[in-house]
């Protein structure tokens, strides 16, 4: 049983970019977000307010991903492209726990058409991808 929570650590201290899978880097990115909502919805029902539930997300997101970068080789654009998305993802997600919240329908739709919108920028290039390396291999 060591081993395999040897091998979980293992996988999340390696940054991956999923290059060629879209499916997989779209589950990576809903576990982004529910990490957001999770962690802003701790806040709010401890009554720390909007501010400090996107404040402590931020905070967190942004020492992940620099933990992410410092992984990576220097002049890796992927993964710093990787970690823009994930850090964007986590901040939705907190904005999504937030709008629930509060009862706020614009901001849930607002939300909502952010992620959705992201989600193709990271699932068309890894798509289109997949498809042209079928095709050649």
């Amino acid at each position: 049983m060591v081993n395999v929570w040897a091998l979980v650590a293992s996988s999340l201290a390696s940054p991956d970019d999923q290059g060629e899978d879209w499916y997989g880097w779209i589950t990576n990115q809903l576990g982004h977000a529910m990490l957001g909502v999770t962690l802003g919805g701790l806040v709010l029902l401890l009554d720390g307010g909007w501010f400090w539930a996107f404040t402590i997300n931020t905070i967190l997101t942004g020492a992940v991903e620099t933990w992410d970068l410092l992984q990576s080789p220097r002049g890796n654009w992927p993964s710093f492209r990787d970690s823009l998305q994930d850090l964007a993802f986590w901040l939705l997600g907190a904005l999504l726990a937030i709008a629930l919240f509060n009862n706020s329908i614009a901001m849930f739709l607002t939300v909502l058409v952010l992620s959705l919108g992201l989600a193709a920028t990271g699932i068309w290039p890894r798509a289109i991808r997949a498809y042209k390396n079928a095709q050649d291999g």
